[in-house]
């Protein structure tokens, strides 16, 4: 996701929330709603968060105060991602990122709209939006959280996925919002206004 795409979004949807960089980590630490988008590889994101001593705040962050993952900022909330050779990862909830096996006839990475099942949904995410529900992904690695309460939707690609999950403070998901027409601009708003 390209960090530029959010805040248009939020102006979409009529809300907007101050924007603190990566390269401020007191900005980050002191912000009361965090979204984390992402696009790229989990390797070099660890890499960069460690360094600035973002990995340290986001963990607290999403432990007490609303926090969104976008993609690549949804993967990172787990313990250990299988991309670019293994990487420990934030740990913040248990669960690990896998690689879509090779299927044939299936195109990695996945590109393109795909269906969404609500599994668990407390906060009413989804509430009002009727069957089916299609989101925007772009992705070649899924979670498996180790937890299942924690899903909200699953989507199948190849294997059976989740493609979102919630709890108390955390609202995240592999699908792009910001791609996702109003169902995505529908999410933004459901968290912006839980939170804001």
């Amino acid at each position: 996701m390209n960090v530029g795409s959010l805040p248009r979004r939020q102006r979409a949807i009529g809300m907007w929330l101050p924007t603190a960089h990566y390269h401020c980590p007191e900005e980050a630490a002191a912000a009361s709603v965090m979204i984390v988008p992402g696009q790229g590889a989990a390797g070099t994101a660890m890499t960069n968060l460690r360094e600035r001593g973002l990995d340290t705040i986001i963990r607290e962050h999403a432990r007490s105060k609303p926090y969104m993952g976008i993609c690549l900022g949804f993967q990172l909330l787990y313990d250990y991602s299988e991309e670019d050779g293994g990487q420990e990862c934030l740990g913040i909830l248990p669960g690990r990122v896998v690689k879509i096996p090779d299927t044939p006839g299936l195109k990695i990475p996945q590109m393109g709209w795909n269906q969404l099942h609500v599994k668990h949904d407390a906060k009413g995410f989804f509430t009002g939006l009727s069957d089916p529900i299609y989101a925007y992904f772009a992705n070649s690695y899924v979670v498996t959280p180790a937890n299942d309460a924690h899903t909200c939707t699953e989507t199948t690609y190849g294997i059976p996925f989740a493609s979102s999950v919630q709890t108390d403070t955390i609202f995240a998901c592999q699908f792009h919002p910001e791609k996702s027409s109003t169902v995505g601009l529908g999410l933004l708003q459901r968290f912006l206004d839980l939170h804001h």
